[in-house]
């Protein structure tokens, strides 16, 4: 079954009602022949899964009053006579106040028990990777292993790059020229941003910024995320699946813990 998110129902709700956008204060009359299109908005309301519906008390009220409006216009227009439908101390329509309901949701919001970065001070990064993280553990729920595996070593690479940019650049080079004369490839020229996700780790373990045995996972997970590419799989005789997923995942969350602990300079 598709998955349903506010932004497809509001829009259908403006394509068969063109008003709630153009003139959300209109107070348009309808006959008996709008029920059919009322039960739809109604369902399609009723598909969206709950997490998505992460409204004020105010605008839930009015959702689900204008909802409830449709399910009852049945009893209301009997007959062909056009009527208006109307809510008490509500100024505006029932179809407007669904759709600017609607409209005020999110298509993606994360998983209230994903954790929350307050290591990193740009929020909107932050959340940006916090809805990464609920949508790894949604795929490892699902039991869609690669996407978990992908995403995983996608976040970790993210999160890596970013605390890495707060050092000097002195101390990253002196990380990487240690990482390299102990085995590690020389990265690409052109500075981090043009790295990838081996240097990342090579040059957090060198500056302790992550565990030991984070390092450890981390390398283990950005070989797993390999496995995106049918050559590596091939090579490797190793698909993704529920371990590279478990592992993976919760590598992302000792990257998060470790960037998060004050103390990781104590790591020897």
């Amino acid at each position: 079954m598709p998955r349903v998110v506010p932004s497809l129902v509001a829009r259908t709700v403006k394509q068969m009602y063109p008003f709630v956008a153009d003139q959300p204060d209109a107070e348009p009359n309808f006959n008996r022949t709008a029920l059919p299109s009322f039960a739809a908005v109604v369902r399609l309301v009723d598909a969206i899964p709950s997490d998505l519906m992460r409204l004020s008390p105010e605008q839930y009220i009015e959702l689900n009053a204008g909802v409830a409006c449709l399910r009852g216009a049945a009893d209301l227009l009997q007959g062909s006579q056009a009527l208006p439908l109307k809510l008490n101390n509500f100024r505006k329509h029932p179809l407007t106040l669904i759709y600017e309901s609607l409209v005020a949701c999110e298509d993606e919001v994360a998983m209230d028990e994903t954790p929350f970065l307050p290591f990193i001070e740009e929020r909107a990064f932050a959340e940006t990777l916090r809805l990464d993280l609920s949508t790894a553990h949604k795929a490892l729920g699902n039991g869609e292993w690669k996407a978990a595996t992908v995403l995983a070593g996608s976040i970790i690479e993210a999160l890596l790059l970013w605390h890495l940019e707060r050092h000097d650049d002195e101390h990253v080079t002196r990380a990487m020229n240690e990482a390299v004369a102990k085995g590690h490839q020389e990265p690409r020229r052109g500075g981090l941003a043009r790295w990838h996700l081996p240097d990342y780790i090579a040059a957090a373990a060198q500056l302790k910024c992550i565990r030991p045995g984070t390092v450890q996972e981390a390398k283990r997970t950005q070989e797993y995320r390999n496995l995106i590419h049918p050559g590596a799989v091939i090579r490797t005789q190793q698909e993704c699946g529920l371990g590279t997923a478990h592992i993976a995942v919760g590598t992302v969350d000792h990257v998060i813990r470790d960037l998060g602990d004050h103390t990781v300079h104590a790591w020897a």
